[in-house]
């Protein structure tokens, strides 16, 4: 509820919100953030700046916009994401629509959209179809597909929802011709999937934003995540490497000689991984090419 039904000045908006987010335990340049963020989609870039640098000038606001904003901010008050709130994010310069609980692109996978984007620029007759591993929104492979022209991108994920996301801003953004997206899980055996039979394929590229935070960890993970993102794009194991195990088996099977695989993990997670690629099952087919200290591992 809002402290009084005639409060309509930007300022005054602002200042009651800030308070209650206080309240909420969400730290201030959060909820700041998060303000900004909902006056820009509700009243657009101009007019949510003016409210921000001019707050003697009581700007005012329509009620069926405050009703809008009012009702974002109480979501927030629950510790909703703000990406969930709005339906809507921008990673690497593409639009995506977003729908809980699908997992939400962080900006460091950019950081392993540009090394893919200049790996498979510096190799452009090499790279003819990547396969991307928990697509989730799309990010990784729309993104790829957005700045490639000649590349096909094959896209999977386990959860359904997740697929129907990717699909709706795959053909949002118009590429559908380019990406292909099934429900189909990765198993140490190969690709689990109804349809069609994806292990029959090679691929130059994978690449994966896999979960990798250990069980244990859940403790130290903000509400936000915790109690609206899927707990299986964010959870793998005791150590946090199921699934990066079952993605380098699969990858003995599905990557073609002299492909490479990007993985984002862990910032503890690389000594992990340089083990594993040595131990002997291993040894003879993988070679670590390099560790990008921004979460990023190839």
């Amino acid at each position: 509820h809002m402290a009084r039904a005639n409060m309509a000045s930007g300022f005054e908006f602002t200042s009651y919100w800030m308070r209650i987010f206080a309240r909420a335990g969400i730290d201030a340049g959060e909820a700041e953030a998060s303000l900004n963020r909902f006056l820009i989609s509700v009243l657009g870039r101009r007019r949510a700046l003016e409210i921000q640098v001019h707050p003697e000038r009581a700007i005012p606001i329509l009620p069926s916009h405050l009703n809008k904003l009012n009702d974002y901010c109480r979501r927030r008050t629950q510790r909703v994401p703000v990406q969930y709130i709005l339906g809507k994010w921008s990673f690497h310069g593409i639009a995506l629509k977003m729908c809980p609980p699908v997992f939400i692109p962080r900006p460091e996978t950019e950081g392993l959209v540009d090394i893919v984007l200049s790996h498979i620029n510096h190799r452009e007759d090499e790279v003819r179809h990547v396969l991307d591993i928990g697509c989730g929104t799309g990010a990784i492979c729309l993104s790829l597909a957005s700045s490639t022209s000649k590349v096909h991108y094959t896209a999977i994920d386990r959860s359904p929802l997740s697929v129907k996301l990717t699909q709706e801003n795959s053909s949002q953004l118009g590429l559908s011709e380019r990406v292909s997206c099934y429900l189909a899980e990765a198993t140490s055996d190969g690709l689990k999937c109804s349809e069609p039979d994806l292990n029959m394929c090679l691929y130059d590229v994978i690449v994966s934003n896999p979960p990798y935070i250990a069980t244990q960890d859940s403790s130290t993970i903000e509400p936000e995540i915790l109690k609206h993102e899927d707990h299986t794009a964010l959870f793998a194991g005791p150590d946090g490497l199921d699934v990066v195990r079952s993605i380098l088996r699969l990858s003995r099977r599905l990557l073609r000689v002299g492909g490479h695989l990007f993985l984002e993990v862990g910032l503890s997670q690389p000594p992990l991984i340089r083990a594993m690629l040595t131990a002997k099952e291993h040894s003879h087919l993988f070679e670590l090419v390099a560790v990008h200290p921004d979460f990023t591992l190839r």
